[in-house]
């Protein structure tokens, strides 16, 4: 049996017994509403500061995410760009 890592952008998250037609309609109708994940597929965490090099989410915030409400998911982005404004500021973004 082969085994390999799956990068965050290839975890389906779809229910595997939705009809195709009908997952492309709700994600359709989601995307429109829905805060985008900030995933970049990097996904390497940062022993110090503990957020992933890509995204720089938390590791909470990574596993909250597929199951967190439209407001949690829109405060996960904000205290992203908090953390990314702080690397900028500091030289190390």
């Amino acid at each position: 049996m082969l085994i390999r890592k799956l990068a965050c952008s290839e975890v389906a998250t779809r229910p595997l017994s939705a009809p195709s037609s009908l997952w492309n309609t709700r994600l359709s109708d989601e995307a429109a509403s829905e805060p985008v994940s900030p995933c970049t597929g990097v996904c390497t965490i940062d022993p110090v500061a503990r957020t992933c090099l890509g995204c720089a989410r938390t590791l909470a915030e990574i596993e909250r995410w597929f199951g967190a409400t439209r407001a949690e998911r829109q405060a996960i982005l904000r205290a992203v760009a908090g953390r990314k404004a702080l690397a900028d500021a500091a030289g190390g973004g």
